[in-house]
């Protein structure tokens, strides 16, 4: 059996958790720089995308989120990761089931509820004490798994519309190997691609770039 077909059988075994919550669509439109191609672009959704030259500093809220999240590392926070050390042991596939599970443990509460506003990205010191929507898991888990060693060319946080709910939504993509599992706060495992037949990637990011979906 190799790597890919082990996980898909696991994931199958574990089964898929409920839907709940939605995000805000982030507005492509407003990108200004003309996109290029880059062989970094990952096809993702069936949905192919290019780089966007100095896309990351036009994206101001994920800028702020990443400068934030450098700096901080609060006890709360460094307790999630320990917990994520401890179940998911030395294998890459068993750390990213325990960052989905775990975090996905921490309350979902809408933008709206807690800051009477229509979107806010929080750090992850900021998430685990207040909870938070589809983006604030998504970014956590991101830098979840940067502590624990996985590079930035192994993730991408990706931001779209799921058009059967009709509302923006946001996940994060991990690679391994040659395939691509998707981390979202509606299924306590990672899913593989197909699970979502209905989001519609937007953009996708990490610290250093971003892409844009055609």
């Amino acid at each position: 059996m190799t790597a890919r077909s082990g996980r898909r059988d696991f994931l199958a075994r574990i089964g898929a958790g409920l839907l709940a919550g939605a995000c805000l669509p982030v507005n492509a439109r407003a990108m200004t720089a003309v996109p290029m191609t880059d062989a970094s672009a990952w096809r993702l959704f069936g949905r192919d995308a290019v780089r966007v030259p100095n896309g990351i500093g036009q994206y101001a809220i994920w800028s702020d989120v990443v400068r934030r999240a450098r700096v901080g590392g609060s006890p709360a926070w460094q307790r999630i990761i320990e917990r994520v050390q401890r179940r998911g042991g030395g294998s890459l596939f068993h750390l990213v089931c325990a960052t989905n599970a775990i975090l996905n443990d921490i309350p979902y509460r809408s933008d709206e509820a807690r800051f009477r506003v229509r979107d806010r990205w929080l750090d992850p010191d900021s998430f685990v004490t207040f909870g938070g929507d589809c983006e604030d898991f998504a970014i956590a888990k991101y830098f979840l798994l940067r502590r624990l060693g996985v590079t930035e060319d192994g993730l991408r946080l990706v931001t779209g519309v799921d058009a059967d709910r009709v509302s923006g939504h946001a996940l994060l993509a991990v690679k391994l190997d040659d395939e691509v599992l998707v981390l979202d706060n509606r299924y306590r495992w990672p899913q593989p691609q197909d699970q979502f037949p209905s989001f519609r990637p937007q953009l996708s990011f990490n610290e250093t770039d971003l892409w844009l979906y055609r």
